[in-house]
């Protein structure tokens, strides 16, 4: 064999995200997953750099044919979410630091020809610390929460921090233009062209659950109302899911809402539709493939948040066959 033909041409990417799913059916970050497969399966070495959310769960595992390195320092992350768990206890911000350094450790001892840092806040952090002097290509991807938390920074401070963020990443990928034009907006005009030079919209890839159309439709026959909507996801002050209640009640007593997901806020929904004598059905947190049936199984899905990056929710709905309504 020629030395040429003996040498791994194959592309060496290190993901690293503060969200990944435990497993296939879990929700957390599954399009971090999705975006990690397609790159192992057009032939490059993928290394996961996540958090691990129990001291059991710590250390190297295989992900079909993803390598995933979970390290300690999850308490502030997970569900159902940064700003939820940070406020239920705002000492969970240690984990938060830990897990950046041993990321920061990590991230030093891997050879990498690419790196992507899922939400820039906080995962360019570790990267810029670690690896920018070997002039690694770093691509920092925003879903939406780090924006919001940059948008909630007093303008001085969020300067500074778009600017550290640019001088870091040869690319700063946004997974809509409403995002990005959102951070854009808050901004002035040379932090603007700072990151308009490496700025990009592109969405990230997501695999569909697979719904037996059949069970899908006994579904929505139990259910016995004249019109079925669902509304997905994370129940936390963020995603206005009282306005979903509000546009069910606008419809009248014929039609029933299923809430699909769990978090701080559903003890006040819950009781929110009572008092405004909506018909809700609230199933909790469960598995993507049953959250998909319930969508499959309704008649509009409902999305009342006016602070996403991407929908995958709206674009699963969508390959469902199931209208999205924005409220």
């Amino acid at each position: 064999m020629a030395f040429r033909d003996a040498i791994d041409t194959r592309v060496r990417v290190t993901f690293v995200t503060t969200s990944y799913p435990d497993g296939p059916d879990d929700p957390a970050g599954h399009f971090v997953r999705a975006e990690a497969k397609a790159r192992a399966a057009s032939g490059d070495l993928v290394t996961v750099l996540c958090p691990a959310f129990t001291a059991a769960g710590v250390g190297v595992r295989d992900d079909d044919g993803l390598v995933v390195r979970a390290l300690h320092g999850g308490a502030a992350f997970g569900w159902p979410g940064v700003a939820a768990r940070l406020a239920r206890s705002p000492l969970a911000i240690g984990g938060a630091l830990e897990w950046m350094v041993h990321a920061r450790n990590a991230i030093a001892t891997l050879p990498a020809d690419v790196i992507v840092a899922h939400w820039v806040l906080p995962s360019v952090w570790p990267v810029a610390t670690a690896h920018r002097s070997f002039g690694t290509p770093l691509v920092g991807v925003s879903h939406g929460a780090d924006v919001r938390l940059m948008l909630r920074m007093p303008g001085a401070v969020r300067s500074s921090v778009v600017r550290r963020l640019a001088r870091a990443m040869t690319t700063w990928r946004f997974v809509s233009q409403s995002l990005r034009d959102s951070l854009l907006s808050a901004l002035s005009s040379a932090d603007e062209r700072v990151v308009m030079r490496i700025a990009e919209v592109r969405s990230s890839p997501f695999e569909m659950p697979a719904v037996d159309p059949a069970l899908a439709r006994a579904r929505r026959s139990a259910m016995k109302a004249e019109t079925v909507v669902s509304v997905v996801g994370r129940l936390t002050k963020g995603k206005s899911v009282d306005r979903a209640l509000d546009y069910a009640h606008s419809r009248g007593p014929r039609t029933h809402v299923v809430v699909v997901g769990d978090g701080p806020e559903r003890l006040f929904l819950e009781r929110y539709a009572r008092v405004r004598g909506v018909s809700a059905t609230f199933v909790g947190k469960t598995t993507r493939a049953e959250a998909a049936l319930w969508m499959a199984a309704s008649d509009e899905l409902v999305i009342a948040s006016r602070a996403e990056g991407l929908s995958t929710v709206a674009r699963e709905a969508n390959e469902l066959g199931v209208p999205v309504r924005f409220v």
